[in-house]
């Protein structure tokens, strides 16, 4: 594409090299637009993801066909801050070449959500342990850590 462009500047003719990026452009916007409207284009332009871990087993076939070895995947995993094969449930290889993946249930990462949950949990069962207290409060007596003004 640059070659086309720069040609015509080397003949001093302006109008070819902008006829030829304008042609360019339109072409590139009409494919996307195309891409967008139809899916099966989009697969046969843009390609689509391939599974190489599914469920945690290893798809060889697929491998195989995008000419990947297992050391290829584990160094890409590696780069993605993954030092365990068997941490990744999935993994799919991208149209742009990126490696996606899902981690395992044991091995995600604890979210603020999944935290706050955990609190809440500790924090209700704490409550409930300081209500056995009262209830023993009155069998056994007052403890002797209250201040007396509060007694």
């Amino acid at each position: 594409m640059g070659t086309i462009i720069v040609q015509p500047i080397i003949e001093e003719s302006v109008w070819k090299t902008v006829g030829a990026a304008l042609i360019f452009i339109i072409v590139l916007l009409l494919i996307e637009y195309l891409k967008m409207k139809f899916d099966f284009l989009e697969n046969v332009i843009s390609g689509k993801a391939v599974v190489l871990v599914e469920n945690g087993a290893l798809n060889l076939k697929n491998l195989k066909k995008h000419r990947m070895t297992v050391d290829q995947l584990e160094m890409r995993l590696r780069t993605q801050g993954i030092s365990k094969m068997f941490d990744v449930k999935n993994v799919t290889l991208e149209s742009n070449g990126q490696i996606g993946y899902e981690l395992t249930d044991e091995a995600k990462p604890l979210t603020v959500g999944e935290f706050k949950n955990l609190l809440q949990l500790h924090t209700s069962a704490k409550s409930a342990s300081a209500d056995d207290n009262l209830f023993k409060e009155i069998s056994e007596g007052h403890p002797e850590s209250h201040d007396k003004q509060l007694q």
